[in-house]
């Protein structure tokens, strides 16, 4: 069983939270939080001062879990990689390219488990794609397409890293890097932004060339119907994914049967085991270089809107 500290209990850590205790493989000492908080039926102690955290029972942490606003990733990451502990990075790593640049830097000689949770990779679906996308022969345009609606982000953060497309991006992103790897050039086809009730609501178009392949990403956080799919045509079939509507995974392959594989929301899961698994069996496994190229392209994209807030 991995001893673990979470850092952070906002929307996101909530969930680790809440998987976390049902684990059997986990068992969670330690949380950090910015107020003070006490949770009936629980051995788990919380802490609202950093420097306590660090330093109360930390012999007997084996593994942290960044799920801290953005702004503070940059500081936890370089204090655990350099305790040399293993560690799950909640997406975006970092707010900007010189973070980035250190980030790298300090992971080169990292010998133990750092994972970034990107969602989809771990789904076992995705698995199944990437062992079947032989199948569908030579490929050359991918369509992806992520949204909800969702409410969250408010006027009054007026920087780009508190912006819709900053938090979701990289979930295509790294779908796309995954797939056809870092993309020669970028162009943004299509970009709006909404103002409705103090809140922000975005769509974007993209399109990634790469290896003469074309990723076309559409993302909203205004849809009534969400979207969580991809699409894959290649000359001898095509596979579709849907993590939302239909939880599966589509395979057509020219003269032969149609494949169904069906799947449960449970990446966040996976993931975990995966990282359990690693550190147990002391495996070095990082998330680190691809979670790097998708924050260039998200910098890049940065760089090509000029959206004014407020």
């Amino acid at each position: 069983m991995l001893n673990i500290a979470l850092i952070g209990l906002g929307r996101i850590g909530r969930k680790y939270f809440k998987v976390l205790k049902k684990n059997e493989h986990f068992n969670l000492i330690k949380v950090l939080r910015k107020k003070n908080y006490t949770r009936k039926n629980t051995f788990v102690k919380f802490y609202n001062n950093r420097n306590k955290f660090f330093s109360k029972n930390k012999k007997n942490i084996h593994a942290y879990i960044i799920a801290s606003p953005l702004n503070t990733h940059y500081e936890y990451i370089k204090k655990i990689l350099t305790k040399k502990k293993p560690l799950i990075i909640e997406k975006p790593i970092v707010k900007n390219i010189h973070e980035l640049k250190k980030i790298n830097i300090l992971s080169h000689n990292v010998k133990h488990p750092v994972l970034v949770n990107h969602t989809d990779l771990y789904n076992p679906a995705f698995k199944k794609l990437e062992k079947k996308l032989k199948l569908i022969g030579n490929y050359r345009k991918i369509k992806i397409e992520f949204g909800k609606f969702k409410k969250i982000y408010k006027i009054n953060n007026k920087s780009s890293t508190e912006l819709p497309y900053f938090d979701w991006l990289p979930h295509p992103l790294a779908i796309a890097v995954k797939l056809v790897g870092f993309p020669n050039k970028i162009k943004i086809l299509k970009e709006k932004t909404i103002i409705k009730k103090k809140f922000i609501f975005q769509k974007l178009h993209l399109r990634l060339f790469c290896k003469q392949k074309t990723i076309d990403i559409f993302f909203s956080n205004d849809c009534k119907i969400p979207k969580r799919r991809f699409e894959i045509k290649g000359d001898k079939g095509s596979i579709k994914y849907d993590a939302y509507k239909t939880k599966s995974l589509i395979l057509k392959v020219k003269n032969k049967k149609i494949i169904s594989y069906s799947f449960n929301n449970t990446s966040l899961e996976n993931m975990l085991k995966v990282f359990h698994d690693a550190v147990k069996y002391r495996r070095k496994i990082s998330d680190i270089n691809l979670s790097t190229k998708v924050m260039k392209i998200i910098f890049l994209i940065q760089k090509k809107i000029n959206i004014k807030i407020g």
